[in-house]
C-alpha cells in the first residue's frame, strides 16, 4: 500500500500532525520511519507549525525540577513531565531557556542537559569540571543549523555545539559584571538575549545584551519598560509596547519584575510574567493591547508552582540522540519501547488516514 503514498504526500500529511501522532507512525513501516527521521522533514514540520499556529506550548519550569506543559491557545490540558536531571528530591534544577521545543536545564552541580518536551529524549552535555559562578544562554543558530549553549564565567566565554557535542573557548572576553545578569530571554532569529540589572556606580538603567549565535558577538541595548522590535535587527524599529509604571493594576499589586513571555496567537494580547516584591510568588497575566488593560490568570493558581519561569515554544521533532538507534515506538500511555499497544494504536491511525485520503479523492472526483 505504500506505493500509493509518494514521499511528498507523506511529508505534507505528517507535517500537519502533532508530534505525538507522528511518532506513532514510525513503527508502521521503514518508509514512514525514514520520512519522519529525515532532517528536512523535521524542519518542514516546524515550519508548518509556525505557519498554521499549531503545536504551541506554554512551558512552566521551576528550581525544584517541575516541567509543566499547557496548550498555549487555551492554557489548558496540563502535562507534568519527568525532569531528566531530577534524580533526588533536593536536586535544584534551573531552566536556562527553551527553543524549538527543547528545554535547556542546569543542575546545581553544573550538569547541563537538553530535553525535547515532545519526544521526551534528552542529552547530557559533556562536563566542564568548573564550579565557578556563571550564567548560560541557549538557542538555535540557523546559519549553521546547530543548537548552542553559551556559558559565561567572566571573562571566559565557552560555547557548546550540539553537532560537535563539545565545548570550545571563544577568543573574546565578557566585560560586564556577571552578578548583574538578571534573566535571559528566548532565542529569536539566531540571537539570544540577556537582561542585565543596573550596577551602582557603573550603569543606572537596565541593559539588554544580545549574543549572535552565528558571529558569536555581543551587542548591547539600553532599555526601560517593555519594548518591541518590529523589524528584528533594525535598531530604529524599536517601539515602546507598554510602560510598567503606567499600569495601575501592576503598581497596586506591587510586582517588582514584569517580563513579557509571548504574544497571543492572534497578536491582540501579550502574556506577562509578574514576580511579587513582598512575597516570592509568580503569576501570569494577559495585557490587552487594544484595551490597555491587565487580566490576571487566576484559573492557573492550583496548577502552577509558587515561583516559576514561563516560555512559549513549538513542539518539534529535533533529535538529541548522539547516534542512530533502533526504531522507537511511542505508545498511547506515553512510554517508549516495543509495545503491542503502541503498534495497535499506530495501525489504527494508519487505517483512519487511508480512509480519509480515499474519501477526499472520492469527493474531489
Amino acid at each position: 500500500m505504500e506505493k500509493y503514498f509518494p514521499p511528498e504526500l507523506l511529508s505534507d500529511i505528517f507535517s500537519r500532525l502533532p508530534v505525538k501522532s507522528i511518532l506513532r507512525f514510525k513503527c508502521v513501516s521503514k518508509k514512514f520511519c525514514s520520512t519522519i527521521n529525515d532532517i528536512d522533514f523535521v524542519k518542514l514540520h516546524s515550519s508548518q507549525s509556525l505557519k498554521n499556529k499549531t503545536n504551541f506550548k506554554l512551558v512552566i519550569t521551576d528550581g525544584d525540577g517541575h516541567i509543566i506543559l499547557l496548550r498555549f491557545d487555551s492554557l489548558e490540558d496540563p502535562e507534568f513531565l519527568e525532569n531528566p536531571l531530577k534524580y533526588k528530591t533536593r536536586d535544584f534544577v534551573y531552566p536556562i531557556a527553551v527553543c524549538n521545543g527543547i528545554v535547556c536545564l542546569i543542575r546545581l552541580d553544573n550538569t547541563v542537559a537538553l530535553f525535547n518536551i515532545a519526544t521526551r529524549n534528552h542529552r547530557i552535555l559533556p562536563s566542564l569540571d568548573d564550579e565557578s559562578f556563571s550564567f548560560q544562554v541557549f538557542g538555535y543558530d540557523p546559519s549553521n543549523d546547530d543548537y548552542k549553549v553559551v556559558r559565561v564565567t567572566a571573562p571566559e566565554v565557552m560555547v557548546y555545539s550540539l553537532k560537535g557535542n563539545a565545548w570550545r573557548k571563544l577568543n573574546k572576553d565578557f566585560h560586564y559584571p556577571i552578578n548583574s545578569v538578571h534573566t535571559s530571554a528566548p532565542c529569536f532569529s539566531g540571537n539570544v538575549h540577556v537582561l542585565l540589572a543596573p550596577v551602582q556606580g557603573i550603569r543606572e538603567d537596565n541593559l539588554i545584551l544580545r549574543f549572535d549565535l552565528s558571529t558569536e558577538e555581543f551587542e548591547e541595548k539600553l532599555g526601560e519598560n517593555i519594548w518591541m522590535m518590529k523589524e528584528y535587527g533594525i535598531k530604529e524599529s524599536w517601539t515602546k509596547l507598554l510602560s510598567v509604571v503606567e499600569q495601575e493594576g501592576i503598581r497596586q499589586m506591587d510586582y517588582s519584575l514584569v517580563l513579557p513571555v509571548a504574544y497571543s496567537l492572534n497578536r491582540e494580547k501579550v502574556l506577562l510574567r509578574l514576580t511579587g516584591s513582598r512575597e516570592k510568588c509568580t503569576k501570569l497575566a494577559w495585557y490587552d493591547l487594544k484595551k490597555k488593560r491587565i487580566e490576571m490568570l487566576g484559573k492557573l493558581k492550583d496548577t502552577l508552582p509558587r515561583d516559576f519561569f514561563a516560555n512559549v515554544t513549538v513542539e518539534s521533532l529535533v533529535s538529541l540522540e548522539e547516534r542512530k538507534q533502533q526504531l522507537i515506538l511511542y505508545d498511547q500511555d506515553n512510554h517508549y519501547g516495543w509495545d503491542g499497544r503502541g503498534l495497535i494504536t499506530a495501525m489504527r491511525i494508519f487505517i483512519v488516514l487511508v480512509i480519509a485520503l480515499l474519501a477526499l479523492c472520492f469527493i474531489s472526483s
